[in-house]
């Protein structure tokens, strides 16, 4: 319930609210046509002095009321701001029936997503890193090393060629992987620090895909790090500043876990 108190210095009235209250604006108060009652417009509350203490009534047609009012506020307020119908008429990205979750980012998407990228390399460089490019298909014998084909497969877009099986990468690392074995390394080399912007394809359920929320292809940002276990400490207190300044300049938040490897597990 909810006491409503008049407030002479304000010429208007406050509520103290006990229990579940809708959010309502103190502005909305204003005097009824019957003497000693005030009601709330547009919201159909009405309130009586007792002992200059407003008891509100009908109450639960007040809260059904503000509830629905609320919910469709923020929908409209949410169809203002999907980022679908922004991309479209800033002409940054589309999203067409040809290609269900596979994102055509169009010139001005371009110059966004070319400065964003510009960023990264220049932050990259600032921390040691190097960039390299791995091919998008790769054969299934890689997958089965690292343990995608088991495990993963049914994310996987795959395709023959010269009878031998292919899949379109979902992730970068095996990849890195064959750069980082393609030559032996001195430990005066590490750590070396290895970045790279993947093209990535995943298989997501058509009626998961939502805009650039949830695609089944992307840019993704993988880095890999080659060090001694003295390094270790190091190199994950840098990486730590590192991911910090990047997610801090753009006002994000974040979480860290610890990824241990089950039995269960892909890679080696």
């Amino acid at each position: 319930w909810t006491e409503v108190r008049e407030e002479p210095r304000l010429g208007c009235f406050y509520q103290k609210t006990i229990g579940m209250m809708p959010r309502l604006s103190l502005s909305l108060w204003t005097p009824s046509s019957t003497p000693g009652m005030w009601c709330s417009r547009g919201l159909g509350a009405v309130v009586k002095i007792t002992d200059n203490i407003y008891q509100k009534r009908n109450w639960n047609e007040l809260a059904k009321f503000t509830a629905e009012w609320d919910e469709k506020r923020l929908l409209e307020e949410a169809k203002k701001r999907d980022h679908r119908k922004l991309g479209k008429e800033l002409g940054l990205f589309m999203l067409r029936d040809e290609g269900p979750g596979f994102p055509f980012f169009l010139p001005k998407g371009m110059v966004l997503k070319n400065t964003l990228l510009d960023y990264w390399r220049q932050v990259h460089k600032k921390y040691g890193y190097v960039e390299i490019s791995t091919p998008v298909i790769l054969n299934r014998q890689l997958w089965e090393r690292s343990g995608h084909w088991d495990h993963y497969k049914q994310n996987m877009y795959t395709t023959v060629i010269d009878g031998e099986d292919y899949a379109i990468k979902p992730m970068n690392c095996p990849g890195g992987m064959l750069v980082y074995a393609s030559e032996p390394h001195s430990y005066r080399d590490l750590p070396l620090r290895v970045g790279e912007i993947g093209l990535v394809h995943r298989h997501e359920l058509s009626g998961a895909l939502h805009g650039l929320f949830r695609v089944r292809c992307f840019n993704q940002d993988d880095a890999h790090v080659f060090m001694t276990r003295e390094q270790m400490k190091d190199v994950i207190q840098e990486t730590v500043r590192l991911f910090d300044e990047v997610y801090s300049t753009f006002g994000l938040s974040y979480t860290i876990e610890l990824s241990t490897m089950p039995e269960d597990h892909i890679g080696t």
